[in-house]
């Protein structure tokens, strides 16, 4: 889709977040399954994306995850539209969407 011009290129970087210490106890006693979630979720992860805000506060951000109950809590966190699976299509995406920049983070 970025070759075709329907999408802007990514600049995509590996950034590795440490688990605080609950989250490695839990991490530790969880099957494979489990750990992937729990790795995927882990709270450092929130103050990462605040950070990349900041150095972006310029610029459009699209943030992608994978578990609802995660991006739901950085959505109350940053105060940004969140568009899902149950988002109506009679509420529309130009709506959820818009143009004007996310309050800045603090």
């Amino acid at each position: 889709m970025e070759r075709s011009g329907w999408i802007a290129t990514a600049d995509c970087r590996e950034i590795r977040v440490a688990l605080e210490e609950q989250e490695q106890i839990n991490y530790a006693a969880a099957n494979a399954r489990t750990q992937a979630r729990l790795a995927a979720e882990a709270n450092g992860k929130n103050t990462v994306v605040k950070r990349l805000l900041q150095k972006h506060c310029e610029d459009q951000v699209l943030i992608i995850g994978q578990y609802l109950s995660q991006l739901k809590k950085l959505q109350q966190q940053i105060q940004a539209p969140m568009i899902t699976g149950q988002t109506s299509m009679k509420k529309g995406t130009s709506s959820t969407i818009s143009s004007e920049p996310v309050p800045s983070i603090a």
